[in-house]
């Protein structure tokens, strides 16, 4: 009898432990099938047979993750959040996991909690030219631009083609200023060698213990890389910099320029230590738009610019007026 009684326990047991390898197999086979169709971009479909292994195995955490991606694709950004989240409590937090939550908090408007996730996964992987893009467009919708030409630069660099499309469509002067930057850092790299060249031949000239003047106290240059951009209208905006972007603004003039033709104006200016421009007179090297009656107002309003007051005497940079008629 108790013979019996183990054939018919061993008989359960080894048909249970069929149905549980039958069970993995299954899913296995049907989220292989399922990644096919995700990966070719059928995600309707691939969600339903997520569905289908999560029916079965609700703790299955790769469908759990890869159904989150496929909703997002759907625009279904709500329901992408929630899975992220189950997944989180399963498997704990992934680089690709805050990435993709990032991204969807972003197009579900929250950009506080999608700029945290961002720059958390930034710090994770420092390479990945999708978080700069993301974190870019996350300061553009924030309307802070000069940022987010910069990040979308970073990711461009790192071979992202959408960052490079978005640099051309909202950073092109931008990109115009970053090409000057590089000229004129060149070109003082090259003036500081000569210059330590002429230094070391001035030092072999003196000769042994005599005493060398003493330097005078050199104020630091202003940092000619930083600019601002002060946005006037949808066809208009002034880019500060060259010397001043670092110089904040304390009050702009009411501008309202007329053109049929995009372009820019460039106006070099000097500030005097309480924040008056003092001298002004037009680009022509950087400008491209010469008509008379528009260099006549540029050059009349950069006097009207109003900058916080400084401890130099003098300071001086550009504005470029970027003109961008709307169609």
């Amino acid at each position: 009898m108790k013979a019996f009684t183990y054939i018919i326990a061993l008989s359960c047991l080894f048909a249970l432990t069929g149905m549980a390898q039958s069970l993995e197999e299954n899913v296995t086979v049907i989220f292989q099938k399922a990644q096919v169709l995700y990966d070719t971009e059928r995600y309707d479909e691939a969600v339903r047979m997520y569905n289908q292994i999560l029916n079965e195995q609700d703790d299955f955490a790769p469908a759990l993750l890869m159904r989150a991606k496929a909703k997002y694709e759907l625009g279904a950004y709500k329901g992408t959040k929630a899975d992220v989240l189950e997944f989180i409590a399963l498997q704990g937090v992934t680089k690709d996991v805050i990435k993709l939550m990032s991204r969807t908090e972003q197009q579900l408007g929250n950009q506080k909690a999608a700029m945290n996730y961002v720059t958390t996964a930034i710090e994770l992987d420092p390479y990945d030219s999708e978080l700069y893009l993301v974190k870019g467009y996350i300061h553009f919708t924030q309307q802070d631009k000069s940022e987010a030409c910069e990040l979308w630069s970073r990711s461009s660099k790192l071979g992202d083609r959408r960052a490079r499309a978005l640099l051309e469509e909202h950073c092109a002067v931008l990109a115009e200023i970053e090409e000057m930057r590089e000229k004129e850092k060149a070109e003082a790299e090259n003036d500081d060698d000569e210059q330590l060249q002429r230094s070391e031949n001035e030092d072999k000239d003196v000769e042994e213990g005599d005493k060398k003047p003493e330097k005078p106290v050199v104020i630091e240059e202003p940092d000619r890389d930083a600019i601002q951009e002060v946005e006037i209208d949808e066809e208009l905006s002034v880019v500060i910099g060259n010397g001043l972007g670092e110089r904040k603004v304390d009050s702009n003039p009411d501008l309202f320029i007329v053109s049929d033709k995009a372009g820019k104006v460039v106006i070099d200016v000097c500030v005097n230590g309480q924040g008056k421009v003092i001298d002004s007179k037009i680009n022509k090297k950087l400008t491209t738009l010469f008509k008379t009656s528009l260099t006549s107002l540029a050059l009349r309003k950069s006097k009207e610019f109003k900058f916080y007051p400084s401890f130099r005497d003098e300071q001086c940079g550009y504005l470029i007026y970027v003109i961008k008629p709307v169609e």
